[in-house]
């Protein structure tokens, strides 16, 4: 299941973020998820000059696809990489027709209220689904604890005394 979208210009501006099903998020800080997105793409095109375009942490894995100086994520926890690669596509198309006009005319101010609809759009399109679909109510769901959290992906502490 797609569990996040996420979209930002190229120099790590958040523009829109969402995650479909509580029990599928990535975490709760939207801006944290944004700045590993953008770094991961930073770090991917300064090793081989094209970018990330994969990457897994055991069953979940991030797609990302750099289009008109945007970056597209999706995260999933599904065995259908390719068929999300695809609708990644279709979805950065979406995107980029329908705010075409928004995003050559865009302020700081104004980002984050610009594409609010569009997770409406992914949803009524058939893009995406708002929660697995299991049950109504994700706080009932066996399945919640898939939330990994971003503070849970950082690298090893050094609790050590001395």
């Amino acid at each position: 299941m797609i569990r996040n979208i996420i979209i930002l210009d190229d120099v790590g501006r958040h523009l829109f973020a969402t995650n479909f099903g509580a029990c599928h998020s990535l975490g709760e800080d939207s801006e944290a998820l944004t700045g590993f997105i953008s770094a991961l793409h930073s770090f991917g095109h300064d090793l081989s000059g094209s970018g990330v375009d994969e990457i897994q942490f055991g069953d979940l894995y991030i797609l990302l696809l750099h289009r008109q100086n945007l970056i597209f994520a999706l995260t999933a926890d599904d065995d259908a990489a390719e068929k999300n690669k695809v609708k990644l596509g279709i979805i950065s198309d979406m995107f980029l027709k329908h705010y075409q006009a928004v995003l050559s005319n865009l302020s700081d101010s104004d980002v984050l209220d610009s594409f609010a609809e569009f997770e409406d759009l992914l949803l009524q399109n058939d893009l995406v689904m708002k929660n697995c679909g299991k049950l109504d109510d994700c706080s009932q769901c066996p399945n919640r604890t898939k939330s990994l959290p971003l503070d849970m992906i950082s690298g090893p502490t050094n609790d050590t005394e001395t």
